[in-house]
């Protein structure tokens, strides 16, 4: 996430679920939700890699507020929850 004003403070939250690490960043304007899973035998498209490469990014949304990325963030409540968006909207499949 860009931090356009310098003043503004991100905050950031996380969460694992199962094999999924669920990341909320926001500050005052808007906020993003970040999927990971471990580096390794996945049928998911990576974004990127993590900084110490143990994890692959396979998910990012942003939202317009803090409020809706909250919300999404607890949207996310267990691996099945990521599971089911991935299957019902083949986001993240890679193409065969």
């Amino acid at each position: 996430m860009t931090d356009t004003n310098e003043s503004s403070e991100i905050v950031q939250q996380s969460k694992q679920l199962e094999e999924f690490k669920v990341d909320l960043n926001y500050n005052e304007e808007m906020g993003q939700i970040i999927i990971w899973i471990p580096v390794g035998d996945h049928e998911l498209r990576i974004i990127t890699t993590s900084e110490d490469g143990k994890l692959d990014c396979v998910f990012v949304q942003m939202h317009p507020s803090p409020e809706k990325a909250q919300e999404a963030y607890e949207n996310f409540a267990t691996a099945d929850d990521i599971r089911t968006m991935f299957t019902l909207t083949g986001i993240g499949k890679k193409c065969k």
